[in-house]
């Protein structure tokens, strides 16, 4: 079976913990990204997560759109 298959499974989103490892497999963000995300840089109405400049490594505003999961 797919690995990462058996992270989503195990993953079962009842915890803090278990939601994070989740956004990391949907996003593909990096770890250190989605660990510091901020509740003003995830937009619901536009389904985007919006790193600002200062906080990527090439200086430029970054955005990940969100599936429905």
């Amino acid at each position: 079976m797919n690995e990462l298959a058996l992270i989503w499974r195990a993953a079962d989103g009842q915890t803090d913990y278990e939601k994070i490892i989740r956004l990391l497999i949907l996003t593909g963000a990096r770890a250190d990204e989605i660990g510091q995300l901020a509740w003003d840089e995830i937009d619901f109405d536009n389904e985007e997560i919006r790193f600002p400049a200062e906080r990527m490594k090439n200086r430029r505003e970054h955005r990940i759109f969100l599936s429905k999961p």
